[in-house]
């Protein structure tokens, strides 16, 4: 269960100045811990933002995915496989291998 973590998003809808604004929501758990951590919050979930937030979520200052073997995740669309590849490359920068399974 340590080697373990899933993401996945949800959407909050947010009254603006403009009108009804969808924001979605990234968010991982580690299994083992039940530990959550909010990624972050976009209106526009795109490519660019979706390496972004697996760089944030691999990085070396805050890795909450440095022990983590296996990320389960849906078959999302905004999961890119550039999103899969720099989970994938970022982890192997920091001696861990994470496999990915959908």
């Amino acid at each position: 269960m340590e080697s373990i973590a899933a993401t996945d998003f949800f959407t909050a809808e947010v009254l603006t100045l403009r009108g009804l604004v969808t924001y979605y929501v990234l968010f991982v758990l580690n299994l083992a811990s039940r530990t959550v951590k909010i990624a972050r919050i976009t209106p526009h979930p795109h490519g660019a933002w979706m390496v972004q937030m697996a760089r944030n979520l691999t990085d070396a200052e805050e890795p909450f995915l440095r022990h983590t073997r296996f990320l389960i995740m849906d078959r999302d669309t905004k999961y890119s496989a550039a999103f899969r590849a720099a989970v994938g490359s970022q982890s192997s920068r920091s001696d861990c291998r994470h496999d990915h399974q959908i």
